[in-house]
């Protein structure tokens, strides 16, 4: 049986995880993906004391500035415990980003307990911590991992019918991140299938869970409709049937993302050769069915349905991190069922894992000397009411100046253009029509971004043809330059 001795080496061990995790967060730069966007917001609600709809450095929406059309419970707690310790503090934002992994982790040991058992509940929450993306987004500040603990969580108090706090839960997981509402099926199936003898007890029990729910989503509802347009609100129905239809054709211009669904490289490089090997295995034994595994199957599919409905097989492989306790816990027996020397290659290769993360992670997220430079050469010597064309909103906390990519729009003919119409338009006359109707006077370019588009063709980066036509642009001049980045101006 799992003693006391054996749960305090499970801590130990969660804890200096996190441990590492505060430490590679704290010596690196808030830089990557989403994460910037993510810790401004929290610094606007910081800076206004209440939560803000748009940040006025982003030039995006009317009026100018970038919607914060995000579930704001993260940022909305990280500025209280600003406010509580003095100041806007990486340090702080770290430490309580990596207590939800530690949530995470522990919550998988719960549920795992209900069918593997006491001693074994430690193989999925260790398997799920050297899970590569999770290592990566409980250093990162995404909202991944916030959203599957609480996911999470919601799961567990329903196993245990205690249907007010799973409410409370799958409230505050929808105002974190709102792709949580696909668990929504799947939980209220969870509920009908416990009460379904008893009416008036299904009929109190689905109140206790949905009320507090609606008492989370509308207060938000409503300071959307106040606040956001419809065309920038996310949940509103203009931008729901938006995300059906692009789900269903598969047409769209996109941001050129870290990792894809479709490519198999992607996905051992963000779930791990020991989360696949196992999950593989399990299938391909086809163990006889068991009742106890239908339990945790019922969030997974109620995910994915929709998840794939909406966001399709090209979508980031991080958008399936919620469903990897569930399925952690399902792949428990298949640990179990190898030899003892399997057992320990699979945990060898989990730690192998979670140093290699780490190390990728404290690498990549460091910005570059020659990209610094040119921030600091931004913030001291360009103008405050400039417009940038760069697409890494880290330009916002370092830069400390406005900026534009995925806004950029001009109609012609009636028809809406984006960066298309800038990157491969077909003389620079169109190149200076998108550059001043947008407003642009500044273009910032960071070279390792600059891709070859003979093949290949996204919004993620600076096209080669681009770059090379900036020369030629009539009125523009290069006002500085390094190894990292170029800048241009309009005079």
């Amino acid at each position: 049986m799992w003693n006391r001795f054996d749960q305090k080496i499970f801590w130990i061990l969660l804890l200096m995880m996190a441990g590492v995790i505060v430490i590679n967060g704290t010596t690196t730069e808030i830089s990557l993906g989403d994460e910037s966007h993510h810790y401004r917001f929290a610094q606007n609600i910081y800076t206004e004391g209440k939560r803000v709809p748009y940040d006025p450095l982003y030039e995006s929406g009317n009026p100018p500035g970038f919607f914060n059309n995000d579930p704001p419970l993260w940022h909305l707690i990280l500025a209280f415990l600003w406010k509580v310790t003095g100041s806007i503090s990486q340090a702080v934002a770290q430490i309580y980003q990596v207590l939800f992994f530690i949530l995470l982790v522990w919550l998988t040991s719960l549920l795992a307990k209900e069918t593997a058992g006491e001693e074994r509940r430690w193989v999925p929450a260790f398997i799920i911590a050297a899970v590569p993306m999770v290592v990566s987004f409980s250093t990162l500040l995404y909202m991944d991992i916030p959203m599957t603990a609480l996911s999470t969580l919601a799961f567990y108090m329903i196993l245990k019918k205690r249907y007010i706090e799973a409410g409370v839960a799958s409230g505050l997981m929808y105002f974190t991140k709102l792709n949580a509402g696909f668990f929504f099926p799947g939980f209220i199936f969870l509920i009908f299938w416990n009460e379904r003898k008893k009416f008036w007890s299904l009929l109190k029990n689905l109140s206790f869970f949905t009320l507090p729910i609606l008492m989370i989503y509308i207060p938000d509802l409503f300071w959307r409709r106040l606040n956001i347009t419809s065309q920038m609100d996310s949940v509103g129905w203009s931008m729901i049937s938006h995300r059906f239809s692009i789900g269903f054709t598969g047409r769209q211009w996109k941001e050129h993302l870290n990792s894809y669904l479709s490519n198999p490289e992607d996905l051992a490089k963000y779930l791990g050769f020991t989360f696949l090997f196992l999950l593989l295995i399990h299938f391909v034994r086809l163990r006889r069915w068991n009742k106890r595994d239908a339990i945790f199957w019922i969030p997974v599919v109620s995910y994915l349905i929709p998840f794939l409905i909406v966001f399709g097989t090209g979508s980031d492989i991080r958008y399936l991190i919620p469903i990897l306790p569930f399925l952690a816990v399902l792949i428990t027996p298949t640990f179990f069922s190898l030899g003892k020397v399997w057992r320990f290659a699979v945990i060898g290769v989990c730690v192998l894992q979670i140093a290699g993360t780490s190390y990728y992670v404290h690498q990549r997220r460091q910005i570059p000397p020659g990209v610094r430079e040119g921030l600091e050469y931004i913030r001291e010597n360009v103008p405050q009411n400039a417009l940038i064309l760069y697409p890494e909103e880290n330009l916002l906390i370092y830069g400390q100046r406005r900026m534009i990519w995925s806004a950029v729009v001009i109609y012609r003919s009636g028809q809406k253009w984006g960066l298309n119409a800038l990157f491969w338009a077909s003389h620079p006359e169109e190149m200076n029509e998108v550059l001043r109707i947008n407003q642009i006077d500044h273009i910032l370019v960071k070279k390792s971004r600059v891709y070859d588009d003979h093949e290949i063709r996204h919004y993620g980066g600076y096209p080669k043809s681009f770059v090379n036509k900036l020369p030629c642009l009539d009125g523009w001049v290069k006002i500085f330059e390094n190894s990292g980045v170029t800048l241009w101006k309009k005079v």
